[in-house]
């Protein structure tokens, strides 16, 4: 026979919705910072992207001891040598980072950086400017990121953001 003292244990109906209750405002609340950690996580992985093709093309570019193009397209670049062929080395499409991102690169109608045997940043083959940098950002979000470019070949990433003082390493150049 059953006593009142002895009781199975487990947890009620009532205790479990109470539980799921919890967790569901607790993740309603958490959900806007996760949406910010998933952008900020998609610019960065795109920025890093376009930060190793330029680095692919400068190392391309001294291994061959030939002139080698990254070309730009959206956030998508090809690596390809500076011939009249155009062999493709490497090829990152643009559809990978996603379509709320904006690449904006510096100057506005430059499309391709050129590097010579040196690894140093040369003018591309029709005259025109390399490209010197590149911004990239998502509507809304407050840390954009840039890469730079200077014509001895080096290739930095930073945050153009006025969030940083002005000391800091991240921060870039003005």
């Amino acid at each position: 026979m059953f006593s009142p003292e002895a009781r199975e244990g487990g947890f009620t109906l009532v205790e479990m919705m109470i539980a799921v209750i919890i967790l569901a405002i607790i993740a309603t609340l958490a959900l806007p910072s996760f949406q910010t950690m998933i952008e900020n996580q998609r610019l960065r992985t795109t920025a890093e992207s376009v930060l190793a093709g330029f680095q692919l093309a400068r190392a391309e570019a001294i291994r061959r001891n030939a002139r080698v193009r990254l070309v730009m397209a959206g956030a998508g670049w090809t690596v390809e040598l500076d011939d009249d062929i155009g062999i493709d080395i490497q090829v990152r499409p643009a559809g990978e980072s996603g379509g709320s991102l904006t690449v904006t690169p510096t100057p506005g109608d430059a499309t391709i950086a050129t590097y010579n045997a040196f690894g140093r940043l040369v003018a591309n083959a029709d005259g025109s400017a390399s490209i010197t940098q590149i911004d990239f950002s998502i509507l809304g979000n407050v840390r954009p990121l840039r890469v730079q470019l200077n014509t001895s070949g080096m290739i930095r990433m930073c945050e153009n953001s006025t969030y940083l003082n002005a000391g800091d390493p991240r921060r870039c150049d003005s």
